[in-house]
Parts: structure tokens; sequence; C-alpha cells
């Protein structure tokens, strides 16, 4: 399918504000779309170290209830499974859930935001940490399902209030979320400690060292007959 690709630019205050940053830029994109009725699917990434293995339409959203999507590690996702299981690296919104996904945003950012302004509420302050906060605090919440290798999604009650309503009166919606598999969507290659991949690896993310690797992986991961695209500055 069609691909447009932007890239949000801001200045560079320290890794843990930059994270915060570009959650905030993720929503305001997110509001831009609603405001002009966009009606395709948003897929967020990190910006230099990606590789997309062909078309995302099928298996990101056709296969799931519209709903706002992040990547989980599973049991093949190292030590970090358990204690932060959302890897951020890539997340989506289906073209009928961008109102839902500014509020799962909404709410991601409030946390964040009060843990950076008050650190004793967690001493370890990033995105992911933020994210499991939010997800964590739902009754649907079940570890268990973090260490499995297929993808699953549960609903996420949020509160808020309408914008321009004087009274103040708080709604609650419940947020579909997709939790995708890092096998399939967020996949590590080259690193046995990290996100393994699989045969039907969507996206490959290359840390660090690795991303020198990334011409390597799409003449021999990605499928003959795909057209991959990299987000290599």
């Amino acid at each position: 399918g069609n691909v447009k690709v932007k890239r949000h630019a801001f200045k560079q205050t320290g890794k843990v504000w930059a994270m915060y940053n570009r959650v905030k830029a993720e929503r305001l994109f997110l509001l831009e779309e609603l405001r002009r009725r966009g009606s395709s699917h948003v897929v967020f990434v990190d910006s230099n170290d990606i590789v997309i293995a062909g078309d995302l339409t099928g298996a990101m959203f056709h296969e799931h209830a519209p709903g706002v999507a992040f990547t989980f590690r599973g049991r093949t996702g190292g030590s970090a499974a358990k204690s932060m299981p959302i890897n951020l690296g890539v997340k989506a919104v289906h073209a009928n859930a961008l109102a839902e996904g500014a509020l799962v945003y909404t709410k991601f950012l409030e946390i964040f935001r009060a843990s950076l302004t008050n650190r004793t509420h967690s001493l370890f302050v990033t995105d992911q940490a933020s994210v499991h906060a939010m997800i964590s605090h739902s009754d649907n919440f079940r570890p268990s399902k973090f260490m499995r290798s297929r993808s699953f999604h549960y609903t996420l009650p949020i509160e808020y209030t309408r914008l321009g309503d004087m009274s103040g009166e708080r709604r609650c919606v419940s947020v579909l979320l997709n939790m995708l598999s890092c096998r399939i969507f967020n996949a590590q290659p080259f690193d046995r400690k990290a996100c393994r991949t699989s045969p039907l690896t969507k996206i490959y993310h290359l840390k660090g060292s690795l991303k020198s690797r990334m011409a390597e992986v799409c003449n021999t991961l990605v499928p003959d007959g795909a057209s991959p695209l990299t987000t290599e500055l």
C-alpha cells in the first residue's frame, strides 16, 4: 500500500526528556490526524534503526480489531520481559481508532510527566516504565499473558473530560489494546538476549552497533519480492 513517512524533530535535552518529547510529538500527530479527518493507519517507529520487511497492513491491522497496538517482548525477550514487558520501538494506531489512540497517549503523557516531576514516584523513569504503569492499573492486566509468544488484546479503561465541558464531568471509555509479539513486529536479529526473529517477522529493530548490519538484513532476511523500508538516517 501507499506509505507516507514523517519524522519528528525536537531539541535533545537528555535521553529521558527526548523520550517524553517523542511521546508528546506522537500524541500531537494523532490529534492533527483527527482534525483533518485522517483515514490512514499510523505506525510509530524509532527513527534510525528499523527495517520494515514489506506491507504491514494485513498482519498489523486487518488481522486485529481496531485499536491501539504496542509490542511485547514475550518469552524470548530477555531479562526485561518480566519487569518491562512492553517495548516501545514500534507502536500503531488503527485508522478507525485515532480518537482512542489520542486518549491513550494523553494518559501515557500524564503518567510520564508525573514521574519526571516527582522522581520519588519512580527512580527508573522511562517511556517503557510509564506505559507499564498505565496498563498494569487495569483490572484486565495479567502478567502471565506477556510471557506468551502470540499476540493478544484486552481493554484499558480511561477516564477523561470532554474539551469545553465546563461541568468537569469525568467520562470513561474502554480502549482496545492490541499486544503484538516482538518476534513479528519488533524483532532484534543477531542478538540472542533480545526478542528473536521468526520466519514471519515484519519489522526488524537493530539497536546500537547492530545498526551497521541493516543492509545485511535487507539482503538476507527480507523475503524475495518484498520492498523493505528502512528508517536509517
